[in-house]
């Protein structure tokens, strides 16, 4: 087997450079479709009105929560989701 290989070094080398890039292209090509969707994801967001983006929180009083007020829900809400 080595013979041949030696015969044809040429051959043996581009089938190795192939095979490479054969490799190559089949790990990466899913990581360039990710990041291709979430940059237009990004860029569809980024366009959007912020009525479209924005988050409404509605709450009504029940007989579980009575007291359940605008000054109690604000403490609830994370500070990273607020602004």
């Amino acid at each position: 087997m080595w013979a041949a290989i030696r015969y044809r070094r040429a051959q043996a080398l581009v089938l190795v450079l192939l095979s490479a890039l054969i490799a190559s292209c089949a790990a990466l090509a899913p990581l360039y479709s990710r990041a291709l969707e979430q940059g237009l994801l990004r860029q569809q967001v980024f366009r959007a009105e912020p009525a479209d983006t924005a988050l409404c929180v509605m709450a009504s009083r029940t007989t579980s929560a009575p007291d359940l007020g605008l000054y109690r829900l604000d403490v609830l809400v994370p500070q990273s989701v607020k602004y």
